[in-house]
């Protein structure tokens, strides 16, 4: 039976997707989800606001073929999500910077590109991963709440934005308080765009691309 399922905080079309029984592709690809992707977001699945109604449809069944009187594995396959986060300093790429990555007790170790960039594969069901720097950065540490972004045209998830790039908005409330204005002025004029303290769709242009998502 097809159903609507509301997101909750920590939760992406992704996760809620796998959770349910579902392929991600199938429920993201509907049109009865298309107000999950506003072209000011772009086409990110793996960021939704919280409360949002997810459409679920109905299950079929799916067929396979194979020999009687013998054993047949089926393999459900991996989707993986992928943590994409931009390392700055005072509005500066972290380039090159090796780190420890660590997820689900998981540890690895990577580099950031030239534009400060890490992308590093995670379960759907992670809730947070940590990011320790090395060499000249070494101890400096950072925390990620899986799936707690807000989209940027979301005042929680603009406020979000400017705080990982180092802008003080003061608590991240979803209110445009005088920290989060002056915050968003001090971005526009850094980003050269016309300074309203405003989240226009320049500015959350701005932001999903200096952010990375």
């Amino acid at each position: 039976m097809a159903k609507y399922k509301r997101s909750s905080a920590g939760d992406c079309v992704i996760s809620i997707a796998l959770r349910e029984g579902y392929r991600p592709d199938d429920v993201w690809s509907l049109t009865d989800n298309d107000h999950l992707r506003p072209d000011a977001d772009k086409d990110i699945p793996e960021v939704i606001a919280n409360g949002e109604k997810v459409y679920l449809p109905e299950k079929t069944e799916h067929e396979e073929s194979g020999a009687t009187d013998q054993k047949h594995r089926f393999r459900k396959p991996d989707v993986p999500l992928l943590l994409r986060v931009r390392l700055l300093d005072y509005a500066k790429p972290r380039a090159n910077r090796d780190y420890i990555f660590e997820v689900e007790g998981e540890q690895r170790q990577g580099q950031t590109d030239r534009d400060g960039l890490l992308e590093e594969e995670i379960p759907f069901e992670a809730t947070e991963a940590r990011v320790r720097l090395k060499g000249n950065d070494e101890g400096e540490e950072f925390v990620f709440k899986i799936g707690y972004l807000e989209p940027a045209r979301k005042l929680a998830g603009a406020q979000a934005r400017l705080h990982s790039l180092g802008y003080n908005t003061g608590p991240t409330d979803n209110l445009m308080g005088p920290m989060t204005e002056r915050a968003l002025k001090i971005f526009q004029r850094d980003q050269e765009l016309e300074i309203t303290g405003e989240l226009d769709e320049n500015t959350v242009n701005a932001l999903l691309d200096a952010h990375g998502c």
